[in-house]
């Protein structure tokens, strides 16, 4: 039978343990002494810690391999330890390696008491964390650039005139600019979770509310595709009413995957109010056009059939035929521009019918030119018809295609002085009838070429040009051919250099 080992061997056996444990261990570990804070022992991983030997660092007092700075922080701290306000104490300090440099340590202390309870001693164990500080101090020194960024990036999307948003893969909002605050009547949740429900949008077509869920910047956080100007109504959080453009996109990590969204808004409701002032204006000019093109032809009827009877009844009165002949010729010239004022009329409003049927645009030309003829031999204008388009059929409204031919002719005759050469070109190809009007008259200006056809557009006048215009007959002449599916148009070299308009209109095959 085995007896239990002695007292003694027991004892020794604990503090061979204990010593082999204070030895192999990695981290720094000592025995304190709390009156006259020397160490009284001290393992090799405390010594190469700080670089000195054993006997340096059981010569040293502790609080001479303390950082100057943090020596009060450990008096204070072997004083508590002294008063039996604890037993266990854990600080994070900096210790003085051999060679200068700091070493920060975290050490943790454990009061040893006398019989008497009176604290004498502390074990203690020590860390050296001075690369997690390095790393600490890091991540702190790239928060605050970060932080720098983000200010610098915050003052540059504040100049911006474009509201713009950032939202994060949660949907807080990270990043919102002045001018989304501003078309928003007041803050956003700047670093908070969007709560759409505070945000009310609305459809311009049925001014119904749309869903969180159909927010662009929401459809980019979830289904992750891109919104382009999309239109909408909005209620300010301060109560009033707008109207937004809004575009919006995902933001992919290198794996695709969506980690955040932005937006952007373009407050159009200033914009909408103007357009909307300029629809009306322009229904407006519409209506009157209409009511005064049929107020002035009202009288012309009657005008023509009395100067009709004057020159029936003094015929014989040279005056008086002549006065005839002047009102007739006036009123020949008023009704076709009231005729072109209610044509244009009809068109805005999307009245006009066309009666379309397959024509021969050889039968056009001629009846254009014979339309335009007094106006050319009047002016003393040379007209070169050239090419051949016989057999061109073409679906179309024969006397609607009959006066955009004439009013090209006849716009070529008024910008053009006297004895001036205009051609009539016409050429038929695979699928279309090309047809053009070239004179050497007064020109376009560059800068009034793109609104040539817009309406009560008119070019420079002519010193001798006595014919009248209202600018509506080239207007008229893009409608039609809009009408026929055709195309219109024009061209210049500049002022003094001559015009060319050029009609494409689809042919029957």
């Amino acid at each position: 039978m085995t007896s239990d080992p002695s007292p003694e061997l027991s004892s020794r056996s604990s503090e061979i343990d204990y010593r082999s444990i204070f030895e192999q261990s990695v981290l720094g570990m000592g025995y304190l002494r709390l009156a006259d804070v020397h160490w009284v022992e001290v393992n090799n991983a405390f010594c190469q810690m700080l670089w000195l030997s054993r006997e340096e660092m059981l010569s040293t007092s502790w609080l001479d391999m303390t950082h100057p700075d943090d020596a009060d922080v450990y008096r204070s701290l072997v004083q508590r330890m002294m008063d039996g306000e604890g037993s266990s104490y854990t600080v994070e300090k900096r210790l003085i390696h051999a060679k200068g440099h700091q070493v920060w340590t975290r050490s943790t202390f454990s009061v040893v008491r006398d019989s008497s309870g009176s604290a004498t001693y502390a074990n203690v164990v020590i860390e050296d964390i001075t690369e997690r500080k390095a790393i600490e101090q890091e991540l702190g020194e790239g928060r605050v650039a970060l932080d720098a960024e983000r200010k610098k990036l915050q003052v540059i999307l504040d100049t911006i005139p474009t509201g713009f948003i950032m939202l994060d893969d949660k949907g807080a909002m990270v990043i919102e600019n002045s001018e989304w605050k501003r078309t928003w009547g007041g803050n956003a949740l700047l670093n908070g979770i969007v709560d759409y429900d505070q945000y009310k949008g609305f459809r311009p077509d049925t001014g119904e509310r749309i869903s969180k869920e159909e927010w662009p910047c929401a459809v980019s956080l979830i289904q992750g595709v891109e919104t382009r100007d999309v239109i909408l109504d909005i209620e300010r959080f301060n109560g009033t009413r707008g109207t937004i453009l809004v575009s919006s996109a995902p933001i992919r990590d290198a794996t695709g995957r969506v980690v955040a969204a932005v937006a952007a808004n373009m407050d159009i409701t200033q914009l909408r109010t103007a357009q909307a002032k300029l629809l009306e204006t322009d229904r407006r000019k519409d209506e009157f056009l209409a009511m005064l093109g049929h107020e002035l032809r009202n009288p012309l009827a009657p005008i023509s059939s009395a100067a009709e009877m004057l020159r029936i009844v003094a015929h014989s009165d040279p005056k008086i035929s002549r006065a005839s002949e002047v009102i007739s010729r006036q009123v020949k010239h008023l009704t076709a521009l009231v005729d072109d004022l209610l044509d244009v009329a009809r068109v805005t409003k999307g009245v006009i019918e066309l009666d379309r049927q397959v024509v021969d645009f050889d039968l056009i030309i001629q009846s254009a030119v014979e339309q335009s003829r007094p106006l050319l031999e009047s002016r003393k204008h040379t007209l070169s018809i050239q090419g051949n388009a016989s057999h061109a059929m073409v679906v179309a409204d024969r006397n609607r295609l009959i006066q955009v031919l004439s009013n090209l002719l006849n716009n070529a005759a008024k910008y053009t002085t006297e004895a001036g050469h205009i051609i009539l070109s016409v050429r038929s190809n695979d699928d279309s009838v090309v047809v053009e009007v070239e004179d050497n008259g007064v020109g376009i200006e560059p800068k009034l070429l793109p609104q040539i056809f817009d309406l009560f557009t008119q070019a420079q006048r002519t010193p001798d040009r006595f014919q009248g215009g209202l600018g509506i007959g080239l207007a008229l002449v893009k409608a039609i051919m809009t009408l026929h599916g055709g195309q219109i148009l024009a061209s210049s070299g500049g002022l003094g250099a001559g015009s060319k308009f050029t009609m494409l209109l689809p042919k029957v095959n």
